[in-house]
């Protein structure tokens, strides 16, 4: 993916349209809901980095699946490099 990836506010719309009354959305959705009011992962969330709360959001995303979460996981991963977070 060589583009820039969309904000985290608007791949966090996405997360939710797509988890509405879906049994994996029911815990991600605490660690998704910040990301509404984030750009990028180089932000604070109040006293979290940014960085940390696109990683709690992908761990509680593993169970998601099909193109759009393949998508939108790659996107969020994209945002930690991009904040400096090395991914193994």
């Amino acid at each position: 993916m060589s583009e820039s990836p969309r904000p985290l506010n608007e791949l966090a719309e996405i997360i939710y349209r797509e988890g509405k009354g879906k049994s994996w959305f029911n815990i991600a959705k605490h660690y998704v809901e910040p990301m509404l009011s984030m750009v990028d992962a180089s932000e604070m969330y109040y006293y979290d980095k940014g960085t940390a709360v696109v990683m709690y959001a992908l761990g509680n995303l593993q169970h998601w699946r099909g193109d759009v979460a393949k998508q939108v996981k790659a996107e969020l991963k994209q945002h930690l490099s991009l904040a400096g977070y090395a991914l193994r």
